[in-house]
């Protein structure tokens, strides 16, 4: 599969090997390109054990992103690049640290194919991820999530029609924070200072396709009605998701970057570049917003791989998260992951414990079946140390099991005869065989691995055991 070239460097036809696992059994890429996941408590040698395999993807130059949950992460991460001789691909992604400008609004509405709707889905599934404990907001999500996507929908319509200039993610903003709060407003010589009233003008005097027309017509009968006139209670739920939403973009040091009406770099850019990008604001030190920028940045390059057209000089691009469920995006994610191996996009995801993952994304039964998902569509796991019961069964139940015999018996004493003192003692002797269905790893093993000890579990062909597992350990770099 010739996924690597250079154009300083002939094609390499072969499929190379990742990871050397011991007894003749290999990693190739093509299997890697199902996606990997790591899982293990704390200590239990996750980071030693992902350096072998992204070590072997630098050096076969694959674009990253990496997202960046822990403070240290970014320095990491340089050094590993700079030891596998990439240093010079490194593009630290952070606040006050990056010359990037990347207006969202500005990229997302006029980069090839970009329209009114893929920047609506992509602000929607950027608000699942700030939106995620969102209290009484989740408790019908689908209705505020149908209802936040109409509300964008019909502004942003508004704003790529009806504006001078073409608009910027400020402009949505200002927008969104001085709708009418009632229909009676719009009637008023007040409303003609808003921003809505000057759209609405601009857009009066122009001539569209009819379509179009129809577009603009039902965004501002949205806006100037049927908006103004929901309940209370209604009206600010939906404005504070999407405030929520776009607050870390216009109001925290992210601005600079996804607010700042300039677009001097692409993800599209990057990749092709075959940079290593390095979303230097962790999540630990910056919080909320730093875990919007991380998601946001993640979203936008995982949609421009799966977009692209590929040839034999496209690199392959790594999206690696540890830390995984902070900053996941399971709806998207798992979509990603489904098509990703033919566009040369590679999931690479590390977590803990499967209580903790589907905890962290909101701990209902719907985090639960998408974290299920995306991790099922991962097929390369590799299982480290967990005392997790959970866990544990998970992973036991997916190794499968086989049938066993098991004999038992029992001795028991007759009744003694003084004969028997010179003779001995006679017994009953019982035995018996039964056969039993029991797991091939059983859940209290993972326990019992080691630091950097885990077991690899791949879909495809088994290894020279006979197995789709087998238990391996990694060394320090």
């Amino acid at each position: 599969m010739g996924w690597f070239s250079r154009k300083s460097k002939p094609v390499i036809d072969l499929d190379p090997e990742v990871l050397t696992l011991g007894n003749a059994d290999r990693l190739l890429f093509s299997q890697t390109a199902q996606h990997v996941a790591y899982s293990g408590m704390t200590g239990a040698g996750k980071t030693t054990a992902v350096r072998h395999l992204t070590g072997s993807l630098l050096q076969m130059q694959c674009s990253f992103v990496v997202a960046c949950v822990k403070p240290d992460e970014g320095s990491t991460w340089v050094e590993h690049c700079q030891h596998h001789g990439r240093g010079a691909d490194c593009l630290i992604l952070a606040p006050g640290k990056t010359a990037v400008r990347l207006d969202l609004v500005a990229y997302e509405l006029n980069r090839p194919g970009g329209s009114v709707e893929s920047l609506v889905q992509l602000l929607v599934a950027l608000a699942k991820v700030v939106n995620r404990n969102g209290g009484d907001n989740a408790q019908n999500e689908a209705f505020w999530q149908s209802s936040m996507e109409t509300l964008l929908r019909q502004a942003l319509t508004a704003l790529h029609y009806g504006s001078q200039q073409p608009p910027i993610t400020m402009d949505l903003y200002q927008l969104l924070t001085s709708l009418p709060e009632s229909a009676e407003f719009v009637r008023t010589e007040a409303f003609l200072n808003t921003k809505l009233a000057r759209l609405l003008g601009f857009a009066g005097h122009q001539q569209f396709p009819p379509h179009i027309k129809q577009q603009l017509g039902l965004a501002f009968d949205y806006l100037t009605g049927t908006f103004a006139r929901l309940s209370d209670r209604t009206r600010s739920v939906i404005e504070a998701m999407v405030r929520n939403t776009l607050e870390p973009l216009v109001s925290t040091e992210a601005a600079e970057v996804f607010a700042s009406g300039v677009v001097n770099e692409t993800p599209d850019s990057m990749m092709a570049n075959r940079k290593v990008v390095i979303l230097d604001w962790p999540v630990l030190v910056g919080n909320e917003p730093a875990r919007a920028w991380n998601a946001l940045w993640i979203l936008l390059f995982q949609r421009a791989g799966l977009r692209r057209q590929i040839g034999p000089d496209s690199p392959p691009l790594v999206v690696f998260r540890d830390e995984y469920p902070q900053i996941a995006t399971p709806s998207e994610d798992a979509k990603a992951t489904l098509t990703g191996r033919s566009q040369k996009v590679l999931s690479v995801i590390l977590f803990q414990s499967l209580p903790a993952a589907i905890s962290a994304l909101g701990g209902t039964d719907v985090a639960r079946q998408e974290f299920l998902t995306v991790l099922g569509n991962h097929g390369v796991k590799f299982i480290g140390n967990t005392t997790c019961p959970e866990t544990g069964q998970f992973f036991s139940q997916m190794f499968g099991s086989d049938r066993r015999m098991l004999m038992n018996g029992s001795i028991r004493p007759e009744e003694l005869h003084p004969a028997d003192l010179l003779f001995g003692t006679p017994t009953n002797q019982q035995f018996g065989f039964s056969e039993q269905i029991l797991p091939l790893v059983r859940p209290e093993q993972f326990a019992t691995l080691r630091q950097g000890e885990f077991f690899i579990h791949r879909a495809g062909p088994a290894f020279r055991n006979g197995r789709p597992f087998k238990r391996i350990q990694f060394a320090k770099e």
